[in-house]
């Protein structure tokens, strides 16, 4: 399920698929990975991805909401800010969005932010270069900004923007939601589920994704109203939603296994 995995580890699936099966539970961070994961086991034992199917539970996974709360600030970036909070790998499609960002940039006196360092050799580095020597200032990097700093900067900015082609769940994205920024995400991976389906923030194609982008730098009373539904979506993930759904889980393991409990 993860291009990043195949890549550094390859020729482990089926010691990947032995540990799963060695587990009394397993907790997924979205609907979109369980469908993922045994889906593809499917394809090879369907006797095996019944079994997965049956231990499986979707928990999701917590923001550190508290900590995000305590780095808000009340002031703004100088300029309309889109930011790309991703990793530098192939996965994150950190090039589409480079090219996406050049457009905007050229037509519209905004900054774009990476918060993420990237290194020579990295995906979309040398465009990065090439980008920040055209529009200069304009252009933020981060080079991986310490935790305070990155969600100080989430707040202040306006939108943020994913190109990811593999996405579990979208921690970098609710991150962004939860701090009321306008999302927009590709109709793909676990982004319908994370944003509830929410049309005015999906997109299908990069065309559409820079006319997106365009109506709402040009819109910041739409983008903002998008923000806050967003955020609202985002504290579904908060500790306070998603610890009780693992604690459960735990307790029914130990029931059954006839375990006292702590």
């Amino acid at each position: 399920s993860d291009l990043v995995r195949l890549q550094h580890y390859p020729g482990l699936e089926m010691l990947d698929l032995a540990n799963l099966l060695a587990l009394d539970r397993i907790l997924f961070d979205s609907e979109f990975m369980k469908r993922t994961v045994t889906g593809n086991i499917e394809n090879m034992n369907a006797e095996v991805a019944r079994a997965i199917d049956q231990r499986s539970c979707i928990v999701g996974l917590p923001l550190d909401t508290d900590f995000i709360d305590s780095c808000r600030q009340n002031r703004s970036f100088h300029r309309t800010t889109i930011v790309f909070n991703h990793a530098p790998v192939e996965a994150k499609g950190p090039r589409e969005f480079i090219k996406v960002a050049e457009h905007a940039l050229g037509r519209f006196d905004i900054n774009v932010m990476f918060t993420r360092a990237f290194d020579d050799g990295d995906p979309g580095a040398s465009d990065l270069r090439d980008l920040r020597s055209r529009f200069g200032d304009r252009v933020i990097l981060g080079n991986d900004m310490p935790l305070r700093d990155y969600f100080e900067a989430l707040w202040m900015s306006d939108i943020q923007v994913s190109t990811a082609y593999h996405e579990s769940l979208g921690v970098a994205t609710l991150e962004a939601m939860y701090t009321e920024n306008c999302c927009l995400l590709p109709s793909r991976g676990s982004y319908p589920e994370i944003c509830s389906g929410n049309r005015d923030v999906l997109y299908n194609s990069t065309s559409e994704l820079e006319e997106r982008l365009a109506f709402f730098i040009t819109r910041p009373d739409q983008r903002r109203s998008v923000g806050q539904v967003l955020a609202l979506e985002a504290r579904n993930h908060s500790a306070a939603k998603v610890m009780p759904r693992i604690l459960s889980v735990v307790e029914d393991v130990l029931e059954v296994a006839h375990v006292p409990s702590w």
